[in-house]
């Protein structure tokens, strides 16, 4: 390795490491074992548990935004949709389901002709 790759690669070691102690520190001075009263506006208690040590944080930070819930359709609705045919089905006379079916054959013999 040159002399110069060699300059580098340890200007970036330096720098790398320079900015993870940075933030380590940062990081322990927000650092609470519980959190606060209530969050300033704007911001929201977060947990971290650095698992390397063991250390427990509550710390404060801008609050993510909140993202609207998408409208469904419940659960209720959707099941009675799904079954609605087949207790309209159970409902029907003999002689209705009969004659249902002999439509249902005329209306696919149609649809081979096609």
């Amino acid at each position: 390795m040159s002399k110069h790759a060699a300059c580098a690669a340890t200007g970036h070691a330096l720098v790398i490491a320079l900015v993870f102690s940075m933030t380590g520190s940062a990081l322990a001075a927000d650092c609470r074992a519980a959190p606060g009263d209530a969050a300033p506006a704007g911001q929201h208690w977060y947990y971290r548990l650095d698992r390397a040590t063991g250390q427990q944080c509550w710390y404060l930070r801008k609050a993510a935004p909140v993202r609207a819930a998408e409208p469904s359709l419940p659960v209720r609705a959707s099941r009675r949709a799904a079954t609605k045919p087949a207790r309209d089905a159970a409902r029907m006379s003999e002689s209705s389901k009969e004659a249902l079916f002999q439509e249902f054959q005329e209306w696919q013999k149609g649809q081979e002709k096609q």
